[in-house]
This record gives C-alpha cells, structure tokens and sequence, in this order.
C-alpha cells in the first residue's frame, strides 16, 4: 500500500529538483522516492548519486596520479643531488654542478626534505 505526502519547498528548491528530473529523465515523483529511500537506508539507485560519486572518484584518482608523478620527480631530483655529492667527494664533480642540483633540490616543497 502506499501513502500520499505533501511537502512546500521553496522555488528554487523545486528549480533544482525539476532540472535533476530532466537531466535524469525521471518525474518527480521517482526522484522524490529515490532521494528519500537514499536518505533514509542508503538503497537507492539515484543515477546523481553515482554521477557524483564517479566525478569525485575520478577527481581522486586524478590527483593521485599527479602526486604519484610529483614523488618521481621529486625522487628522482634526490638522486641525483646525491649522486652529484658522491661524485664530488670522488673527484668527478664540479661545486658548480652541484650547486646547480641543489637549487633545484631547493624547489622541492619542504615536506618532503626530511
């Protein structure tokens, strides 16, 4: 059996409730049912919700990918810092070389000095 509600919401509530319907192809009332079933026990399978959380996941994914190449470069101007230094105690070096490298090792955020 189902059971009538009423509800007064606002104009741009209703604004933003008829464009999710349209971007969805859904009536009103579907997305109403679907956006409660969501609210109250989580088993909804509102198609915004899904659209949202992929937007985000990929967003996620995304910024670790960037972060991911970050630490190579980070990592990989380290060793050569290092390998300049080691160079230099061992004579195959130049100061200048290695100032050059520190410079860049300088450019490094401060986090990751340690």
């Amino acid at each position: 059996m189902s059971k009538l509600i009423s509800a007064r919401i606002d104009n741009s509530l209703h604004d933003k409730l008829l464009e999710q319907c349209n971007k969805d192809g859904k009536t009103v009332n579907e997305t109403v049912k679907e956006i409660l079933n969501q609210s109250l026990d989580g088993s909804s399978t509102c198609s915004s919700t899904k659209d949202d959380k992929e937007i985000i996941d990929n967003h996620v994914v995304g910024r670790l990918n960037e972060i991911e190449e970050e630490n190579k470069s980070i990592s990989n101007t380290v060793d050569q810092v290092l390998q300049a230094v080691t160079d230099l105690a061992n004579g195959k070096a130049t100061k200048n070389e290695v100032n050059s490298l520190r410079q860049k090792l300088n450019k490094i955020p401060i986090p990751f000095h340690d």
